[in-house]
């Protein structure tokens, strides 16, 4: 094999609990010693006959993963295109790879993952069964006989819906399985189908049809039982984290409160009426004793003002010189912001003085700066020639680089002071961290471009990427292709401690790009990403709050494992508390999707954070 480097309670929650248990406790591989398991995948697929009659099966897939303690993930898609799969089969086959070795919180070092397929396949809809059976395969779990499912995989772990139900759910019969899992929107049809209801229609068939958000509540149905314990409790941070919380929010709600009375007059006067609400609720939650909702309210009312200044600042200059006066004036912006990400990624990479869990963590909260830089890389791509924006958009681009100024100079300084507060006992792993880090930077690179390939071949069809729908730049799209160049000439051999915690920073950015650009799109149904501005739709919010809930769930079950156990994730656990806390604010209001979308951000970062702790603590000699 040559592996190619481009690559209740539910999903991440519980196979969160499942790797904790798995890894912290008992060990789910030995690195030392080579061990491999195979599965057939029975993957449902739909398509017609040659009199163009709709017909359905199954499409027995197979996976084996080898877990040899050998340098460097492997993926092997040789196999599957011998057998002429298609490009959305390879996308969806790539991404189900990315994400059940991310869920399974193992060494992404250890693992060479191949794919088979018996002839000719396409189409993305075999993701999330690809994905429960991969990471079985990693588990050494079994299937459960008779249980088939469908759905596409979003990096976040949900699924989503798909066609051909019927036709699938006959195939799936006809094949002998008795229970088939179906993403719960495609429960009830839509359109003109004469069959409405799938689980009624199943049972004419001899179907147990359920519904699934995401690959947890499969995976659960596969293996035939619980899969992880209840959580324990909630996760109570340490007292120099506490303060370190509080000071950092304290300076953040009287820089709101300040840059609020000197917000120009031109700014929107009902937004600024809000904003005054805000503030207020801030410092009345600060005064409580509710940190995290103090700092979420903080922090998005902050971002909101930033935005508001920079669209009235553009507006003025645009009436008083013209458009090419706010064109000259933005590029030297983005120019000039951009110096001081790249100072900032090169102090804070220095990490030589911190514990090995600051050294793991400290690239997450550099979050702030990496993505920062790559929206503001992508504006400068949008005024290329051929992929010029328009005078139109220009108020909207001004907006986004104050909102990127406000994570690079004032969230990001934040993060780092709450990674630093962090205090750990020095523990010893059997890599050294800049060998860990830099096998997850090579895995990680390898998932945002499956990612990102996800995104283009099959949510976009490879059409419109770069605009949004409304024609304004499609700043993550353009961002996901900065980073994408970025982390392709990153070296896959170790570095030092300093470049490995510069480009992990990159990878860990990429990946949570390509999550927000395919889950956004694919299960949530955003209009625009919340960069520069607020989505302005929303299709699933009730989805995207669940999935809210449950992340949200899994790194404090995260938490609680690996303070339990010698370490102290108290950067990735704030984060999370005060994501979570936007969205449990802005809930049940017209900006229920922002909220959420803010906390989900935060959430991916946390996870992958503390998918890597454990992944290092279950590496201790």
């Amino acid at each position: 094999m040559t592996p190619v480097r481009s690559t209740g309670r539910s999903g991440l929650a519980v196979i969160a609990a499942v790797a904790l248990v798995c890894s912290l406790l008992v060990g789910c591989s030995n690195s030392d010693s080579t061990s491999s398991n195979s599965l057939k995948i029975p993957v449902l697929w739909a398509g017609t006959d040659s009199s163009g009659k709709p017909i359905g099966g199954i499409e027995d897939a197979g996976v084996r993963v080898e877990q040899s303690g050998e340098s460097g993930f492997g993926l092997d898609l040789t196999s599957v295109k011998a057998k002429a799969a298609g490009p959305q089969w390879l996308a969806a086959s790539a991404s189900a790879a990315a994400v059940a070795t991310l869920l399974s919180a193992a060494d992404p070092a250890d693992l060479d993952i191949r794919y088979t397929i018996t002839g000719s396949i396409d189409g993305p809809s075999g993701g999330a069964m690809l994905t429960v059976g991969t990471l079985a395969a990693i588990r050494n779990e079994q299937l459960a006989p008779g249980v088939t499912m469908t759905g596409t995989i979003s990096p976040d772990g949900s699924v989503g819906q798909v066609s051909g139900i019927p036709s699938k759910l006959r195939g799936a019969a006809d094949a002998g399985y008795k229970t088939v899992l179906l993403p719960i929107r495609n429960l009830q049809a839509t359109g003109d189908s004469p069959i409405t209801d799938m689980v009624e229609f199943g049972k004419t068939l001899g179907l147990d049809v359920r519904g699934v958000r995401d690959v947890g509540e499969a995976y659960a149905v596969f293996v035939g039982r619980p899969i992880a314990p209840p959580s324990t409790g909630t996760y109570t941070s340490s007292p120099a984290v506490e303060t370190a919380a509080r000071a950092t929010t304290e300076r953040l709600v009287t820089r709101l409160r300040d840059s609020i009375n000197a917000a120009p007059a031109t700014i929107n006067q009902s937004l600024r009426d809000e904003l005054v609400i805000e503030s207020d609720k801030a410092t009345a939650a600060l005064q409580s004793g509710d940190i995290a909702t103090a700092y979420g309210l903080a922090n998005d009312s902050y971002t909101r003002l930033v935005r508001a200044v920079g669209f009235a600042r553009a507006n003025a200059l645009f009436a008083a010189q013209g458009a090419n006066a706010v064109r000259d004036d933005l590029l030297a912006q983005t120019a000039a912001l951009r110096k001081i990400a790249a100072a900032t990624i090169a102090r804070d990479s220095k990490a030589d003085s911190l514990d090995p869990v600051a050294q793991l963590t400290i690239p997450f909260a550099m979050g702030w700066v990496t993505y920062g830089d790559a929206v503001l890389a992508g504006i400068e791509k949008s005024f290329e020639p051929g992929n010029a924006v328009s005078p139109a958009s220009y108020t909207t681009t001004a907006a986004t680089i104050e909102e990127q100024r406000a994570g690079i100079e004032v969230f990001h300084p934040d993060a780092i002071e709450i990674v630093r507060a962090t205090q750990n006992s020095n523990p010893s792993t059997r890599k050294a961290t800049v060998s860990f880090l830099s096998s997850y930077t090579n895995f990680l690179v390898e998932a945002g471009d499956a990612s990102l390939a996800y995104y283009e071949t099959v949510v976009k069809r490879g059409a419109g990427t770069s605009e949004s729908e409304q024609g304004l730049p499609n700043y993550a799209f353009l961002a996901g292709s900065v980073l994408k160049a970025t982390n392709s000439a990153i070296d896959p051999d170790e570095q030092d401690l300093e470049t490995e915690i510069a480009q992990s920073a990159e990878a860990i950015t990429y990946f949570v790009v390509g999550s927000a650009l395919v889950a956004g799109s694919q299960a949530f149904g955003l209009t625009g990403l919340g960069i520069g501005a607020d989505p302005t739709r929303v299709a699933d919010s009730i989805l995207m709050t669940n999935s809210v809930a449950v992340a949200a769930a899994s790194v404090n079950d995260y938490a609680l494992a690996l303070s339990g156990s010698g370490i102290d994730p108290g950067y990735p656990a704030w984060s999370a508390q005060w994501g979570t806390a936007v969205a449990l604010a802005t809930a049940g209001t017209t900006r229920t999707g922002a909220g959420s979308l803010i906390a989900l951000n935060e959430l991916w970062y946390d996870f992958i954070n503390c998918a890597v702790l454990v992944a290092a603590k279950a590496n201790v000699e």
